[in-house]
């Protein structure tokens, strides 16, 4: 009787768009065929149950961590890891066996030599490293020489990065004053190899910018920047900044960092959410260029954010299908505030069940909607067809909706976006955004809107300034200048030792009469850096799954689960919205998702329980 009753309330209504017919409609959509589904979970979803067989063989992994692998594994089909040969995945998947120290020891190599990549730094400095270290393993010895090599193939390196004049000078122990002052006198071999390099820099400079840099760079030591690792990421990121922004928009963005950590301690987090949705909307639009994440930063930093909850936060296991005809239909409506009279009003009156299936049943003939929206909420709409649109925001929000505590929340949501200076603007760029996403999902978008919550969220305008206004200072990557940011965060344990950083960048690059050529000299590829990351992006994903899986007997158990139940050979993009289907159903349960406590009985009336006894009073109904 249940279902019955969940069918007759939601199940009816769902938008259904492109031509109708003059009467009654078909009702069939993935937003209707979704409703009929119960689930006491916190997330409504859109997900094709897995047959019982797939879950008898998915609880034979029950004490492995399915969920964290799925995500990884995802990132790493989105990222690449599956098109190219000689990733390093292939490489590991090819061992017959690796034993546990190897694969964690595989893990750190793999984790630091990307963050060395992301730092500009392409000489493999902590694979040399482990290489030197595991003479007595050949099988770590093999596994390590291919995961360089790999790595050097992707990034188009060669053993000559590790001999750059910065790397050279680097191996300087000169880490406090006192070393720089042992240095200028002359003594030891760390004096003799300064002199040298020092002499090999003069040499392809003009005599006026050796002077200049080497001036700035004696001074760091002096005004708190730090030592020789702390000077050596400072002028790679000040040419990381002056190459993406140019050198005044450079300069300020600094101080903008600066004057964001003094505010917030923990700016690191809000920069991270950053990196995401750069990450997540990287596409570009063919015509004009531009990138997905840019609207998502002009909407909530250039402009006034939407306020209150993050928006369509129940929509966060739903598919684009479903949320891109939503937001077009908003995007359509002329008045917008007439259309939240209508939707405040649902929310407010109390349909008894027979009533409330009575009036959603109405308004599928299309020749009659006109009259009852008018009647039903004191609307003045002038023509069926937007008297039709307005009905499918309704229909749509409802069939999306588990219960009113779902629908209340849509309906917030479009409030708060009606409360801005500009919604159409919003929902064009979140439109667009949608439309840039990496895999034609909604998931990116949705994580990409909750990170920009995340970085507003009880946000001094300080805090926003370093997200503003990008769109017109940065030429060329914002990854790049996002992680610039991060290499001017890394080990400065103050807001002073930061605005150090800022005037050491300041007297190093302002005046100089060949920047390119200081930057070239001193080994610092600023113009082949962002191809190195990017080249490398899905070693993050990898790591994450070897990661989740935490052994190489646990990662072939999952792995063949995956090819099992979640691949179609040679098909990537159905093997993806497997996939996706599957994290959907993962994140959706309690035993897969430890995130998700609200599942079954709680102690609380949950929306699931709370919806049931509203079913069984109707006079509590609320919708």
């Amino acid at each position: 009787m249940r279902v019955l009753l969940i069918f007759l309330l939601i199940g009816l209504v769902a938008a259904v768009p492109g031509k109708r017919s003059k009467s009654r409609r078909d009702t069939t959509t993935p937003a209707s065929l979704h409703s009929r589904k119960l689930y006491l979970n916190p997330l409504y979803a859109e997900f094709d149950e897995p047959s019982k067989t797939t879950i008898d063989d998915l609880y034979r992994l029950k004490n492995l961590r399915v969920l964290e692998f799925y995500q990884a594994l995802n990132e790493l089909y989105l990222t690449g890891g599956f098109e190219k040969s000689g990733t390093i995945n292939k490489i590991i998947l090819s061992q017959p066996e690796i034993p546990n120290d190897t694969f964690h020891l595989l893990i750190r190599t793999l984790r630091r030599t990307r963050d060395e990549l992301k730092e500009g730094d392409a000489s493999l400095e902590e694979l040399n490293t482990q290489l030197e270290g595991t003479t007595d393993s050949e099988l770590t010895q093999k596994l390590l020489k291919a995961v360089k090599l790999a790595v050097r193939n992707a990034t188009k390196t060669t053993d000559a990065e590790e001999t750059s004049w910065l790397q050279k000078i680097s191996k300087i122990d000169l880490n406090s004053v006192e070393d720089l002052k042992a240095l200028n006198e002359g003594n030891g071999e760390d004096a003799k190899l300064l002199t040298d390099l020092l002499e090999q820099l003069k040499a392809k400079l003009d005599s006026g910018d050796f002077k200049k840099i080497s001036s700035a760079t004696q001074n760091a030591f002096y005004t708190g920047v730090g030592g020789v690792d702390d000077v050596k990421a400072t002028v790679v990121a000040g040419a990381r900044l002056v190459y993406n922004m140019g050198l005044e928009n450079g300069k300020e963005q600094c101080v903008k960092l600066k004057n964001a950590v003094s505010t917030d301690v923990k700016f690191y987090k809000r920069l991270d959410w950053a990196m995401d949705i750069v990450k997540k909307l990287n596409r570009s639009d063919e015509e004009t260029g531009r990138p997905g994440y840019s609207y998502i930063f002009e909407s909530f930093f250039d402009d006034v954010a939407p306020e209150g909850q993050l928006i369509f936060s129940p929509s966060k296991l739903l598919k684009i299908r479903t949320m891109l005809p939503l937001l077009k239909d908003l995007e359509s409506v002329e008045d917008l505030e007439l259309l939240m009279k209508m939707l405040r009003s649902v929310t407010k009156d109390k349909y008894r069940i027979r009533e409330h299936k009575k009036l959603f049943d109405s308004l599928q003939d299309d020749d009659k909607v006109l009259e009852i929206l008018n009647e039903k909420f004191e609307l003045i709409l002038e023509d069926k067809t937007t008297a039709i649109l307005y009905r499918n925001i309704l229909e749509t929000i409802a069939g999306i909706s588990v219960d009113s505590a779902y629908f209340n929340r849509y309906v917030k949501s479009v409030k708060s976006i009606t409360d801005l200076e500009d919604p159409k603007k919003f929902l064009n760029n979140i439109i667009a955004a949608s439309e840039l996403t990496r895999d034609s999902k909604w998931r990116d978008i949705f994580q990409s809107i909750s990170a920009a919550f995340e970085i507003d969220k009880e946000a001094q305008p300080e805090v926003i300034a370093p997200f503003k206004e990008l769109n017109s200072t940065v030429t060329g990557s914002y990854q790049e200048v996002f992680l610039a940011m991060k290499m001017l965060l890394d080990g400065s344990d103050s807001s002073e030792q930061i605005e150090a950083k800022c005037q050491f960048i300041d007297q190093f690059f302002t005046g100089l009469k060949q920047r390119d050529t200081v930057v070239g000299a001193i080994g610092i590829q600023v113009e082949k850096i962002h191809d190195w990351t990017d080249s490398t992006k899905y070693i993050d994903a990898l790591v994450e799954v070897l990661k989740a899986a935490d052994s190489f007997k646990n990662l072939n158990r999952l792995l063949d689960f995956h090819a099992k139940y979640t691949t179609v050979d040679q098909k990537p993009e159905e093997s993806m919205d497997l996939i996706d289907n599957f994290i959907i159903y993962l994140e959706q349960s309690s035993r897969w998702n430890r995130k998700n406590s609200i599942c079954g009985k709680r102690k609380n009336n949950s929306a699931g329980v709370q919806f049931f006894e509203n079913l069984e009073n109707p006079s509590l109904w609320l919708i």
